[in-house]
């Protein structure tokens, strides 16, 4: 137990020390586009990031679990056969995409900005080129973790998002001369950074040989059914959380305007930011490392370790945002970003139950059940659709999806934890329940004292 608890504290250390500071630097970076571009702007940014974001999955087939779960698993020729494979499919669909992406920006414009002029149309059309160089960039990140090179990937990311904070101030300034394209360049600069760095490591790990050697007669039809039959499950499940999102987010536009959808985006980015840190350790060591176990009663061990970890490490995160938020909303973005605070207050209490939930159902992707992961997302996902949509077009309250986002992890949390117990005879041991309850009692606790009192709640 104890190997196990070293094991995740330097993998967590070494991956969220990347991921620290870059937020840092993002952090940065939305501050001073707050500053001088408002609510207004920040909901404009939010809304091209979601449709960068859903196309890159589209683009991706949101394979990236697939990527390294399978390169993982293979060693020598087979790996690299593997790779090529996958790179070879990363490269057309990222294609595609960015030519629909193209294609599609005068009706994405109206449906999602809510705007047919020429300049909204061009701000669509113009996030083809980060989607192609994220696309590119995230197979090769992929590599990376395969061979673990997990410092090399905190450098790069560290140094994408700083000089991203460097534009950030001449960015803002050319919005507000009138070249609204300019705000491209926080989606733009990052990947094409990303880009010119990730080559040095490929090249010295001797991979760009291997990748690229009979590139055009390199494709093999057994590794891409292999990889779809993982990717395509999550692909689906991704784009329909992402598209969720767009839906949602247009609503917020049509009821509340862009300064609504900046509310929303300053609530979701804090309440999305720092479960990163637990995240990204679940990508990059929890994942790979229990699709590894053979053994049933190593694998109950690991679930144990991680459950206790992750519940440990998240308590104090959340107390500190909670009872600091709108000192944060202050910091981050404006003084005008201040009606977040309710949406916020209800979302960290379901990120508590989010993050410790995901302990218990990693394994489906772990072990590729993926029926039963598919189902388990398609029912809660659409569950929070509808809640969400009854919020905003019927109650036309914001503040309603913060709960409904609350309310389904409170029965997704349910849900794994009657899987892992059936699949995996996962039981919390007592000692961790306890703690566990003891986590949520504080954090509601001190959620509902800091939501009806003015020094906490903005007032």
């Amino acid at each position: 137990m104890k190997r196990l608890c070293l094991e995740i504290i330097k993998a967590f250390t070494k991956t969220t020390s990347g991921t620290i500071i870059s937020l840092i630097f993002n952090t940065v970076t939305v501050k001073i586009l707050a500053v001088f571009l408002g609510p207004s702007g920040i909901g404009m940014l939010s809304l091209l990031r979601q449709i960068y974001s859903t196309t890159l999955m589209a683009a991706t087939m949101s394979g990236q679990t697939a990527l390294v779960q399978g390169g993982s698993s293979r060693d020598g020729d087979s790996r690299v056969n593997y790779l090529r494979t996958v790179l070879i499919l990363f490269i057309i669909s990222s294609l595609i995409c960015a030519l629909l992406l193209i294609v599609l920006a005068p009706f994405l414009a109206r449906w999602m900005l809510n705007r047919t002029d020429e300049a909204a149309v061009w701000l669509i059309r113009l996030l083809a080129v980060p989607v192609f160089l994220t696309v590119i960039n995230g197979f090769f990140f992929g590599v990376l973790n395969i061979f673990r090179h997990l410092g090399r990937m905190a450098a790069i990311q560290i140094i994408a998002a700083a000089a991203t904070a460097l534009l950030a101030y001449p960015i803002a300034f050319w919005v507000q001369q009138g070249y609204e394209q300019a705000i491209i360049g926080v989606v733009l600069f990052a990947p094409l950074v990303t880009f010119g760095l990730i080559l040095v490591p490929i090249y010295e790990m001797k991979l760009l040989g291997p990748l690229f050697s009979s590139f055009h007669t390199g494709f093999q039809w057994r590794m891409a059914q292999k990889f779809y039959s993982f990717a395509g499950v999550t692909l689906v499940t991704a784009l329909l959380q992402s598209g969720i999102l767009l839906l949602i987010r247009s609503w917020i536009v049509a009821d509340k305007g862009l300064s609504g959808a900046g509310i929303f985006d300053a609530a979701w980015t804090l309440s999305m930011t720092y479960i990163t840190l637990i995240t990204t350790a679940f990508g990059t060591y929890y994942l790979p490392t229990l699709s590894s176990l053979d053994s049933k009663l190593e694998r109950v061990q690991l679930m144990q370790t991680m459950f206790r970890f992750t519940t440990i490490l998240i308590v104090p995160m959340i107390l500190s945002v909670v009872v600091l938020k709108p000192y944060i909303l202050r910091l981050l973005f404006s003084a005008e970003f201040l009606p977040a605070i309710p949406l916020i207050s209800w979302m960290l209490i379901g990120d508590y139950f989010k993050l410790t939930s995901w302990v218990k159902a990693y394994p489906m992707l772990a072990f590729a059940e993926l029926k039963i992961f598919f189902w388990v997302e398609l029912v809660f996902q659409l569950m929070f659709l509808v809640g969400a949509g009854a919020s905003v077009r019927i109650f036309h309250s914001m503040e309603g999806i913060a709960v409904t986002f609350t309310v389904m992890y409170v029965l997704y949390y349910i849900a794994s934890s009657v899987y892992a117990f059936k699949r995996h005879n996962f039981l919390v041991v007592r000692h961790s329940q306890m703690n566990w309850w003891i986590g949520l009692a504080l954090i509601v606790f001190s959620s509902v004292i800091t939501l009806v009192s003015p020094r906490f709640s903005g007032g």
